[in-house]
């Protein structure tokens, strides 16, 4: 190998081992908090997949129409579809 190449090597050991110690300065504190965050996640697992109670919260109203708000879609698309808007 030329000199170079060697130069190379060691410039990047020179930054990786301190970049080394730091990682084990911090391993303790990592470890530490460790608990707490596999113990957030799975109940953020459980709660994704967990439907919330339905405790008459929400009615069913089937006599209400049911029509877009024109200030949300394009009219003319709306008028496409089949819809009535108003334009205006």
């Amino acid at each position: 190998m030329a000199r170079a190449e060697y130069e190379r090597i060691f410039q990047g050991l020179a930054k990786f081992l301190p970049a080394l110690f730091e990682l084990l300065k911090l391993l303790p504190t990592l470890i530490s908090n460790l608990g707490a965050f596999l113990k957030s996640l799975w109940r953020a697992v459980r709660n994704c997949f967990h439907d919330p109670p339905r405790n008459n919260c929400c009615y069913d109203l089937p006599s209400v129409y049911k029509r877009p708000d024109p200030m949300l879609y394009d009219q003319y698309w709306l008028m496409s579809q089949g819809l009535a808007v108003t334009l205006g």
